[in-house]
């Protein structure tokens, strides 16, 4: 576990800030950069983390001739160099259907995450930027890592199986292009905060 966390596979590339990044904390965001070299971490918070991973890789044998899978796409905000990582694009005769995969728990898919909402905007931004073909529908596919039959039978609201498709509302380009420009004029603030301080 040690091993497979000291040699990441994530990398940004050359992007100021990631869709993750971007919907973070701007301070948050210029500390974790600022300190880098002096955090650590315990491998055991981290385990889930590496479980993602290893379903993101198993459910990139299952891509087919309408699948665009684990896309990097990069756009210009105001100067800063604005990327994301899209795990599942599918192409179809009227648009894209924009994925992504998370590994949570029950609790998470149960109540309204608006983060999820922001970064599926996020990258339904990047691909009308950048591939110029409309977007049609944005979706997290949640793999539910505490799921039970038993809770399924008996609580309200809870997932009816351990993968669930979650619909997420699909802003208006502008709305998507505005709050990107927001979040990244609050990064930029910070940045330059952090600079002179």
């Amino acid at each position: 576990f040690v091993n497979v966390l000291n040699r990441p596979t994530y990398t940004k590339g050359k992007a100021h800030l990631s869709a993750t990044e971007i919907i973070n904390s701007p301070r948050i965001v210029q500390l974790r950069k600022l300190h880098w070299d002096s955090l650590e971490e315990d491998v055991a918070d981290k385990v889930w983390a590496i479980f993602g991973t290893a379903i993101h890789a198993v459910l990139e044998l299952g891509k087919d001739d309408h699948h665009v899978i684990e896309q990097r796409l990069h756009a210009n905000v105001d100067g800063w160099d604005i990327s994301g990582a899209i795990d599942l694009q599918r192409v179809d005769d009227d648009g894209i259907v924009v994925s992504d995969y998370k590994t949570t728990g029950a609790w998470a898919v149960m109540n309204e995450k608006i983060e999820w909402e922001q970064q599926l905007n996020i990258y339904a931004w990047l691909v009308e930027k950048v591939k110029k073909t409309p977007v049609k529908a944005v979706e997290i596919i949640a793999i539910v890592r505490d799921w039970s039959r038993r809770d399924a039978k008996v609580k309200e609201g809870y997932p009816e199986a351990p993968v669930k498709v979650i619909d997420v509302p699909l802003w208006p380009f502008e709305l998507r292009e505005d709050f990107i420009k927001a979040r990244v004029r609050l990064h930029s603030d910070a940045h330059f905060a952090t600079e002179v301080g």
